[in-house]
């Protein structure tokens, strides 16, 4: 058995375990291109019948420069440890990379689901299977909700705590008469941790997991 991996903020979340509440795990990947950042963020959602769900980011990582065919072992290496080797689903952004990459994911024998999302700058999400489309204001205006009703905890220990916190508070979006997004966050070059984050959360929110077929 593989060692466990070692989360951010988990003294909380034991306590609150034994009080009743039960967790499951969501991963959200951003794929980095070119110069490019890919992000990893692990979410730990928490229920209790009767009780409003409570998340809380775990765990970040990050790459820069490495290969896909790397990244892909790095993320399965990571999905095998406990708890993750009973993570719900894996959700990657694939808007860049498009179907050939998200397919090296898939056929790497992960112990999950893989749910592809290409995020839109439109009004409306659909979905197709295991693909979906969704605009990046529904994405991150689920972390933001979540924020602002107390229910999202960010580990204070993770190196990136302050910049996702600020990221999520700081984020705006603006429509052009045509029905375009623009926004006022930190925009591509430094989003990463930001938008795997906002797919995780997303991922959660939905359930989207092990009961469904992808």
């Amino acid at each position: 058995m593989r060692a466990p991996l070692v989360f951010h903020g988990n003294d909380g979340a034991r306590r609150e375990l034994i009080a009743g509440w039960t967790a499951e795990y969501y991963v959200g990947l951003d794929l980095g291109q070119a110069h490019d950042s890919t992000a990893l963020c692990v979410v730990e959602k928490k229920t209790m019948p009767g009780e409003p769900d409570r998340y809380g980011i775990r765990y970040l990582k990050t790459w820069l420069g490495e290969p896909y065919p790397t990244l892909v072992e790095h993320v399965v290496g990571i999905l095998g440890r406990p708890p993750l080797d009973l993570a719900r689903s894996l959700i990657i952004d694939r808007t860049g990379v498009g179907r050939p990459i998200y397919d090296l994911f898939r056929r790497a024998g992960l112990n999950c689901p893989t749910v592809g999302v290409t995020i839109t700058g439109g009004a409306e999400a659909h979905s197709d299977g295991g693909a979906h489309w969704v605009p990046k204001r529904d994405l991150v205006s689920v972390a933001q909700v979540l924020l602002m009703e107390r229910r999202l905890e960010i580990a204070a220990s993770l190196s990136d705590a302050e910049r996702l916190a600020t990221e999520l508070r700081d984020f705006r979006v603006s429509i052009s008469a045509a029905g375009h997004d623009s926004y006022s966050a930190r925009e591509g070059k430094h989003d990463d941790i930001l938008l795997a984050s906002c797919l995780a959360l997303w991922g959660a929110q939905k359930n989207l997991g092990r009961f469904e077929a992808y």
